[in-house]
């Protein structure tokens, strides 16, 4: 019960870390596009903008870890891995399960 609430809580995270991150990036993109249609005052600032898009595509932390490298996903697995998984199968067997 506790691994899929676990499971799941990291899903919804993820899913709404990335909406925030598309919405935050669409709306950035929006401002570099009104900002191109002027001409060298804004080129600076086109420069900079361009450069906080790539960072927020870039990020690769926290809620944006991929799934395989999630801290609740390999605790949840922990028991699966080496002699645990072994000995949970050989459990299972044994049992009738």
């Amino acid at each position: 019960m506790s691994g899929s609430l676990t499971l799941s809580c990291s899903y919804y995270l993820r899913r709404a870390a990335e909406h925030t991150r598309q919405v935050v990036y669409g709306q950035i993109n929006d401002i570099l596009i009104e900002l191109s249609s002027r001409q060298e005052e804004v080129a600076r600032m086109l420069e900079k903008v361009s450069i906080v898009l790539n960072q927020i595509q870039k990020i690769n932390e926290g809620a944006f870890l991929p799934l395989s490298h999630e801290p609740a996903i390999k605790a949840v697995l922990l028991p699966f891995g080496g002699w645990g998984g072994v000995t949970l199968l050989e459990y299972f067997v044994l049992k009738g399960f």
